[in-house]
């Protein structure tokens, strides 16, 4: 794995699915890197390990994947592009969840914006939804996929949710996965 992990054209993303801690969504026996995929990556592999430099890390789990996905406007802080973020500490960040209690939340990850709303604020959700799901430029809706052209228009505002200057961020939507979401480290940290 380790061999896979340092080549250069390897990029890193999670197939799984949105997951509840509780209530009738919740699914205890769930693979452990559910929970824990990318600070496992960041702090087994890349701090723990050195396997390689935390800027090559971050690229193949941000901008590399949504290049090869062909994710328009994600996986960069530009102007223009959505404002996907995750800040987290690199001296602490680790997972917790293992085969047995597969549902433990990771640590050192202080804050995610998704489409320039902040949904998790130091170790709690904040409410807010802002994401939507993400498709790939041959997607169609079709009456038998079970979603509608009105719930995901295409003719999406532009500006939503895009990082508008080098620190306005603002944004609206729905739902949201983390497989372009960019990665941005304390700088006090570095």
């Amino acid at each position: 794995m380790k061999t896979g992990l340092v080549q250069p054209w390897t990029s890193i993303g999670l197939d799984a699915p949105e997951m509840s801690l509780d209530g009738p969504a919740f699914s205890p026996h769930t693979h452990p890197r559910a929970f824990g995929s990318m600070p496992r990556f960041l702090g087994y592999y890349v701090r723990d390990q050195h396997l390689l430099p935390i800027e090559t890390a971050i690229r193949k789990i941000t901008s590399l994947p949504a290049q090869r996905e062909h994710l328009e406007g994600r996986g960069l802080l530009k102007p223009g592009f959505f404002a996907d973020i995750t800040i987290f500490d690199p001296a602490t960040i680790i997972d917790h969840a293992t085969y047995t209690k597969p549902d433990q939340l990771s640590t050192g990850v202080d804050y995610v914006i998704v489409n320039g709303q902040l949904e998790y604020d130091g170790g709690k959700l904040t409410g807010i939804t802002a994401g939507r799901a993400l498709r790939g430029r041959g997607y169609q809706p079709s009456p038998t996929n079970g979603f509608s052209p009105e719930v995901f228009p295409s003719n999406h505002k532009r500006g939503c949710g895009r990082l508008v200057g080098k620190s306005s961020l603002i944004g609206k939507g729905r739902f949201a996965r983390n497989a372009s979401t960019e990665v941005a480290v304390k700088k006090s940290l570095l």
